[in-house]
């Protein structure tokens, strides 16, 4: 061989470690990065069921509420109706 030759293969040979070494950060940066969307889907899953239930609670605590106030007004319109049989504290 010339040397020129084994120069150019010397070169090469730098050349084909440095991209095998970029081929490996970056296998290590994907899988990496794997990890990060299978934590954050997991999450936005875990969030999905808390919204889900959060939402099941304000549908139950409206009907509650709801039930409260209609129960109110008819207090309220017996009271109107029948006052001499309400007793109203006045402080």
């Amino acid at each position: 061989m010339t040397p020129n030759t084994s120069d150019s293969d010397a070169s090469i040979r730098e050349h084909l470690q440095q991209l095998e070494a970029r081929i490996d950060d970056l296998e290590t940066e994907n899988e990496s990065l794997r990890k990060t969307v299978s934590e954050q889907s997991e999450q936005i899953e875990d969030q999905q069921e808390q919204i889900e239930t959060l939402e099941e609670e304000n549908t139950r605590l409206e009907a509650v509420a709801q039930a409260a106030l209609k129960k109110s007004v008819m207090n309220l319109s017996t009271i109107h109706e029948h006052p001499s049989n309400s007793v109203l504290e006045i402080e």
